[in-house]
Formats: C-alpha cells, structure tokens, sequence
C-alpha cells in the first residue's frame, strides 16, 4: 500500500493537478532561474499527427534485436533510443509532467497519468535529476514494476524513462511485458534536458560527496601511498540509506560478523582480499571496517585497505572508529 501511495504522490495525471515541489532533501542546480515553458512548441507538438501518440503510442518490434550492453554506469549514455521504444522531446515531456499541458478533447494523452524515471544507477541519479522523477536503475526496473516501488502502477500511465542520453533496452521492455501502453524515452535524455535550461535538482550533502569521488577516479595510475578516506558512521549510514553503489567490506572474526554486521556488509578475511577483488572494476567504491580496534585504518582493516591500495583501487572508504563506533551511534545491524 506504501509503495501505491508513493507513485500515486510523484504521478501527475494529464488534465488534471501540477506536481509538487522538489521533494525533501534535494535541490535546485545552479539556482538560475528555470527556461520559461515553451507552449507554442508544446501545442505544435501534441497536434502533430505524424508523432507516435497518434499512431497508439507504440512502434513495432522488428523480427530480429541486437542488444548491446554496456558498464553499468554507461547503461543510460547510449546514442540511439533502445528498439521499438519511441521517444517524446523535452519540451512536451516537461509540459506534461507539470500538468501545464492543454490537450482537446479525445487527445490520446487526456487523463492518464504521467511518470518520469531516471533509470540510471542511484550514484548518478543523486549528482543531477529531474525534479520529482523516481530512481528505477535498469537491472532492477522488471523487479521493481512486479513487487518494487512501481508496483500497482495504472498501464495507462504516461512512462518518460531517461539517461544521460539514452537508456539500454533492458530499461524499457519490462513495460512492454506488464502491459504498459504508452512507455517513451526522453528525447536527447538529461543532457537535452538540461541544454533547454530546465531544472536539475541534486540530493545534497551526498552528492558533493560522489561529485568529488567522480573527480578522483584515478584508479588506473593511482599512486601506492594514496590514503583512503575517513568516513564518520553517519555518513557511511547516509550513502547506505541513499541507495549508493557501495561494496562494504568486514575484515574480522566469523563470530563477530555473525553477531552483528552493518547491513548488506560482506565478510572478506585479509588474506582472501586478493582473491575476492582480483576481477573487481578498480574505480569501485568500497568501505572498509573490522571489530578489533577503535583507531582510524588500524589493525585488519588497515592490512586490508594496503592490499586494496595495492591493487590500484583509489576509491575506498575507512570507517573511522570501525564497528564500535557504528554501535555507539544506535545504528542497527544484521546478524546471521
């Protein structure tokens, strides 16, 4: 029921009541005033007979698909919109989304709602977003419209998916299966978007915080003596809680992780760290912590940390006062 409320609240339906502001913790970019709506572009749009609204909102699957996969952060950053997916141009896609959009009667947008996804990985989605668009990353959107935050989502519903251009296909055809009718891709994606002048938000502080990690992706040539970054438990909690792609790593005792570990944390004794992150991309961000000490980047998770800068991994994490001070804030754990 939660989880219908929550589309429900972020959908606007055509006709009918604007959105609400940006959501709590975000903000506006740049603090610019916004482009102004383009309404005689809007107007020329929704009557021109040629677009895909007009013709059932649909294109047609060809007999034979080639997909094309890329690294996870590269899934929204393709230059052509994935196969039998149409696309809906930013002017009209923003008109739509803020219900300023006049349609005559028997339009084939008239009274259905309107959802904007960035399907984008969460890192990516914090830095720079459409305001009040929901973060579905690809691999997870089947799962998500099945039993996830889309669950129980009128197929009727308007879908605006987007990337930085363009998103994978993978993105797009778990609408096609649950029976979505009208499911597009932003036109150009957020770079268009953002090229109209028309507002981005950001989750602030987490994101000046990927901001400066995306600055420091050297992993490549990064030098032995690099220092990872000491992180408080509440920080490490808030890029936990914002849904960050993050690997944390315990470096203890199997008695102590099975008595009580932070969430989603995986146990890598010292001397299996070569072995567990051999095939890793090296600009992975990982998060090391033991049970054994209170300093900072001391004793098993310090040995662990050295092997991880060894291996050219820059983007790492020490989490200061290790598992200690994670419990002395409150914080709960998993135990298995």
């Amino acid at each position: 029921m939660a989880r219908k409320a929550l589309w429900a609240a972020a959908a606007v339906l055509i006709g009918g009541a604007v959105l609400i502001g940006v959501a709590a913790g975000t903000g506006l970019i740049g603090g610019s005033t916004p482009a102004p709506f383009d309404d005689p572009r809007v107007a020329e749009l929704l009557a021109d007979h040629s677009r895909p609204w007009w013709q059932g909102h649909k294109l047609p699957m060809p007999r034979e698909v080639r997909i094309v996969y890329a690294a996870p952060e590269k899934m929204g950053a393709f230059a052509e919109p994935p196969v039998a997916c149409p696309v809906i141009p930013p002017e009209l896609a923003r008109a739509l989304a803020s219900g300023r959009a006049t349609l005559p009667p028997g339009h084939p947008f008239q009274g259905r709602p309107v959802r904007l996804i960035d399907m984008r990985l969460r890192s990516r989605h914090l830095v720079a977003h459409i305001p009040e668009s929901v973060n579905v990353p690809w691999s997870r959107m089947a799962a998500a419209l099945k039993s996830g935050e889309l669950r129980g989502a009128d197929p009727r519903t308007v879908v605006i998916l987007y990337g930085e251009v363009y998103p994978h296909f993978d993105a797009t055809a778990p609408f096609r299966v649950e029976g979505f009718d009208a499911y597009y891709c932003l036109e150009g994606g957020l770079d268009a978007w953002k090229a109209k002048g028309y507002p981005v938000a950001s989750s602030a502080p987490v994101a000046d915080f990927l901001r400066a990690l995306e600055e420091e992706k050297v992993a490549v040539t990064a030098p032995e003596s690099l220092e990872p970054a000491n992180v408080g438990p509440a920080a490490l909690k808030a890029l936990i809680d914002q849904g960050v792609d993050l690997t944390i790593v315990f470096v203890g005792d199997e008695l102590t992780y099975k008595a009580g570990h932070i969430r989603g944390a995986i146990r890598v004794p010292s001397d299996e760290i070569q072995a567990r992150f051999e095939k890793e991309p090296r600009d992975r961000l990982i998060a090391v912590y033991c049970g054994c000490c209170l300093g900072s980047a001391q004793g098993l998770s310090g040995i662990a940390v050295q092997q991880l800068r060894r291996m050219k991994f820059a983007r790492l994490l020490h989490l200061d006062g290790h598992l200690k001070a994670w419990k002395d804030q409150g914080f709960p754990l998993d135990m298995n």
